[in-house]
């Protein structure tokens, strides 16, 4: 038996433990990748395929700060101007908070805007409703953020994880390119790193395998998939495949090789900013005696993922299942199933 059967073997038991019903999974080094998946997209449905797509969740942040550093190397912005300077159609009211250090791209990226998100805010959209527009978000005019966005601490001097911010980041996406949330990242994003089976929930086509989401206790969640009303923020369905790519181009940048982001995008979003040693642009990162490791980590309804790499050493992992286990990735699943490939497969 190969070493990689093994592997599959060990998270086979591991889906047992969990009642997991599916999982894809992607592992690459230098000169490698390696991907596969086991269970079935929902409860006695069909097997999982490696083009299926899986709900991931928080991972979208990481997509999109992929694409601000797209427009950073073009050009059009740039990471320490105020990010008013970009915005037409909603800025960010200046108040004594912003009267030292205004709102910039890079802060809003690594969660340290001064935006703190309203209880309750940008829980999933009820059955029947539309993705709400993102200027009526940060307006404050839908239930799914009840008040206007406004800086309500100086920026850089905490860290608070906020969908507000990019809520904010889209709509400067849109107003510098001229082009919807969707078009942006596919132009920008997927097309140039070659992520075929990656979507926005509100631009996915017809007919396209998906994976169903799933409680801890293994029924399927209401609706089969939920649907967040912050695109950039929560909205990209995508594989593990796919997630991989991103990965591995930006670990190419990060050592000078990449055709798609310049070495010295990849070192800022990827290296630690502001005031959270944690925290990078739209990332988050950690040093070892193996070196830099990145991490990005989705969680919601019925879903739960992890991308972790070292651009160092050049290697990664991308886990996704289509249930929530009701943990942190570290305690669940997908962390044992992290463990399991990293030792087994990128050593």
């Amino acid at each position: 038996m190969s070493n990689r059967e093994k592997v599959l073997e060990e998270i086979e038991e591991k889906m047992k433990e969990w009642k997991v019903p599916g999982l894809s999974i992607s592992a690459f080094t230098e000169n490698d990748f390696w991907q596969a998946q086991l269970g079935v997209r929902e409860v006695g449905g069909d097997p999982v395929e490696a083009q299926d797509l899986f709900h991931v969740c928080s991972i979208s942040k990481f997509i999109t700060a992929a694409l601000v550093m797209h427009l950073v190397d073009q050009g059009v912005v740039q990471l320490e101007r105020p990010v008013n300077d970009y915005l037409v159609s909603f800025k960010v009211p200046d108040n004594e908070w912003t009267a030292g250090q205004k709102v910039t791209l890079q802060n809003l990226l690594a969660h340290q805007g001064g935006f703190i998100d309203p209880p309750g805010s940008y829980e999933p959209i009820q059955s029947g409703e539309q993705i709400p527009v993102n200027l009526d978000l940060l307006s404050g005019k839908t239930a799914y953020h009840a008040k206007p966005a406004a800086v309500s601490y100086e920026p850089e001097t905490q860290f608070s994880y906020s969908d507000t911010g990019y809520s904010i980041v889209e709509q400067m996406i849109t107003e510098v390119t001229g082009l919807n949330i969707s078009s942006a990242l596919t132009s920008l994003v997927l097309e140039p790193v070659g992520m075929e089976n990656t979507f926005l929930w509100s631009a996915m086509p017809k007919g396209l395998p998906m994976a169903s989401g799933h409680h801890k206790t293994g029924e399927i969640v209401t609706g089969k998939r939920a649907v967040y009303p912050n695109e950039s923020g929560a909205g990209v369905w995508t594989s593990s495949e796919d997630l991989g790519k991103l990965c591995i181009q930006l670990i190419k940048a990060w050592n000078g090789s990449s055709e798609v982001f310049s070495e010295r995008s990849a070192r800022k979003m990827l290296n630690a900013f502001g005031c959270e040693p944690a925290a990078g642009l739209g990332v988050f990162r950690s040093d070892s005696e193996n070196g830099v490791q990145i991490v990005s980590n989705g969680w919601g309804v019925g879903f739960q993922c992890q991308v972790r790499f070292n651009p160092e050493r050049q290697t990664g992992t991308v886990v996704m299942v289509n249930q929530d286990p009701g943990v942190p990735q570290p305690e669940s699943i997908v962390g044992e199933c992290m463990k399991i490939v990293e030792q087994a497969v990128l050593n």
